[in-house]
Formats: C-alpha cells, structure tokens, sequence
C-alpha cells in the first residue's frame, strides 16, 4: 500500500514538471510569434466633403460615403477614417479637419458578426451627420485645393501594403482654380490644364461621387452650375481625370452610397 502511494506521489510530479514544461514551451512560442508576426496590412480612408449650395442633399451624401467607407475589405481587419471639408476664405481655401482620424476596427468577438458594432456604428454615423451640419453650406468651391491636400494626407499614411482610398463626395463645381473652372465649362480646352499641377494619386484609389446630385436653384442665391449641367457630367470626368497622376485609379459615380441612419439636414 505504501508503495502504492510513493508510486503515485512520483507519477503526479512527473506529470506536474510535464504540464509546466509544454506550458513554459507555449508562452515562449506565443511570445516568440507576436515578436515575429508581420501586422496586418492597413486601410486609410479619407473623405473629402463639399458642402457648396448647388449639391443636394450633401450631408447625407457623406454619412453614406463614411458608412461605405467604415466596412473593411476582405483581407483587413480595421480603417483609419479621416474627415475634411473643402476649403472656404476665411480658411484660405484649405480644406479643414471635419473629424479627427479615427480607426475603426472589425469585432473581434463572434458574437457581434464580422463587421463592427451596429450601435458603435450609428453613433458614429450620427456624429457625422451633427459635424456636417455644423459646417453650413458655402458658395466658394475649391475643391481642386481639397483634394490636392487629401492625397497629401493620404501619402504619409501607412506603407506600401497599405491600402489608400481617397472618397471625394462633390459635385465637381470648381469654382476658385480659374483654369480647372474653365475647363469645366469648356471654355478652355484640356490643354491649358497643362499649367495645373498634377493631383498626385500614386498608390491610392479616388472615387468620386455626386456629380449628379446638384440643384440649380436655392433661394436667395444664385448658383452658377455648369450649363447645361445635364450633358456637362462626361466633360466633369474627362477634366478632373487628366489632372490626375493616374487616372487609371480614379472611379466616378453619379450618386453617393445612401446614408443608413436616418439624416437631418439643416436648413441655409
């Protein structure tokens, strides 16, 4: 009997030292693979906002290019979202940070499904809405100037696996870069944007949306759209892809994705 029990004494301590040895052998192999792990390649997301009078329904527009813009791709687990509003006088035309960076990043939790939280996502959805609202509504479009500064952004972020987006929510109605405004209207060949500066989209996607989404009339203003605005949208694309670096990156779509969260729109 007592033999029995030293038996058993040896046996649980071999099996002790055992299970300390594969644990010890499994931290040092976690420990060695998240020194050694490649992160995961990086979606940044910019979206550029154009609140001119002449775009229809322009807040909405942007939460849906946002909701759109918030879903990673396969293949990426999260995006970095970053929000600016074209430019206006008091600003030099420079575009401004409508909403710091914010990464966004799929649930690692089974329970809540593959994408991010729904209310988190509203919540946010919401808030952008509020700062779109916020922003009011301006006759001066420099949008040249915003997208310029965009995909300047755009380039400091990440690495060369890194995938760029650059969503310009707008109705391409320049109207500050003299040459860009000509050429829009026809009244200059595609020539003279040879004295424009390239808009530099090496390694980055840009999608435009909203070309059709304009007004002509709003009270108490008048809105100088390109006339006539409804055979003007392949003149928009020809011009605002030659000032790109390369066009072959450059998407257009008439309208803007549709806001998922209902969208209260100010008033001018």
């Amino acid at each position: 009997m007592k033999t029995h029990t030293f038996t058993g004494q040896i046996s649980n301590k071999v099996l002790l030292s055992a299970a300390v040895c594969l644990m010890a052998a499994f931290a040092y192999t976690m420990i060695k693979d998240t020194a050694t792990r490649v992160p995961a390649p990086r979606v940044y997301f910019d979206a550029l906002h154009d609140p001119s009078l002449s775009v229809s329904q322009a807040c909405a527009s942007l939460v849906g290019v946002v909701a759109r813009g918030m879903e990673p791709p396969a293949g990426f687990n999260s995006v970095t979202v970053t929000l600016f509003a074209i430019g206006r006088p008091e600003s030099a035309y420079e575009p401004i940070e409508l909403r710091p960076q914010e990464v966004v990043a799929r649930s690692r939790r089974a329970i809540d499904g593959p994408m991010i939280d729904s209310k988190k996502r509203s919540e946010r959805l919401r808030d952008v809405m509020v700062r779109c609202n916020q922003t009011g509504f301006t006759t001066t479009s420099p949008i040249y100037q915003g997208i310029f500064r965009v995909l300047e952004h755009l380039r400091m972020q990440g690495d060369e696996r890194s995938l760029r987006i650059a969503a310009i929510q707008t109705d391409g109605e320049e109207n500050v870069n003299a040459v860009v405004k000509a050429a829009l209207r026809g009244t200059r060949s595609s020539v003279a944007l040879r004295d424009v500066a390239k808009l530099d989209n090496t390694g980055i996607d840009v999608v435009f949306c909203g070309f059709a989404e304009t007004r002509s009339e709003v009270p108490g203003h008048k809105l100088g759209l390109t006339p006539p605005r409804h055979a003007g949208t392949d003149r928009h694309e020809a011009v605002w892809s030659a000032l790109m670096l390369d066009p072959t990156r450059v998407t257009f779509q008439p309208f803007c994705p549709k806001a998922p969260i209902e969208v209260t729109v100010a008033t001018e």
